[in-house]
């Protein structure tokens, strides 16, 4: 797997998921900044996307996660998706599945995890939300 978009939320996953627990192998991070590029995340180089479907050729990755912007994630899951990727792990916000509708996604909302915890604590007696 790869993983796209090495911000606070893509660096965080790629260093603090230890993704062989569940059957992957994080083989490649890829970003657009360039203040990024080089540096070393769970002993992997951080490239630029420029790179990415030359990668994907080579390496040919099954299934991507995705740290990006939701205006950028269709053009890279596009992208990705002819270099031989079906499966994503997204946090976007992006419907990939609309668009391709041949993948498997798994979509991250962290918004709507935050609303449940919220909903949980308000229901319970004697809780007040602050």
């Amino acid at each position: 797997m790869i993983l796209v978009g090495a911000g606070n939320l893509g660096r965080a996953i790629a260093a603090h998921i230890d993704f062989s627990q569940y059957g992957c192998e994080l083989i490649g991070i890829f970003d657009r900044d360039r203040q990024l590029l080089g540096l070393d995340i769970a002993g992997l180089k951080i490239c630029s996307t420029s790179a990415l479907s030359g990668f994907c050729v080579e390496n040919k990755p099954d299934m991507a996660v995705l740290c990006i912007p939701r205006e950028s994630a269709k053009d890279t899951v596009k992208l990705l998706v002819e270099c031989g990727v079906n499966a994503f792990w997204n946090f976007s916000h992006y419907d990939i599945q609309g668009d391709f509708p041949n993948t498997a996604v798994e979509n991250v909302h962290l918004s709507d995890s935050l609303m449940t915890l919220s909903y949980s604590i308000g229901v319970l007696p004697g809780n007040e939300k602050k």
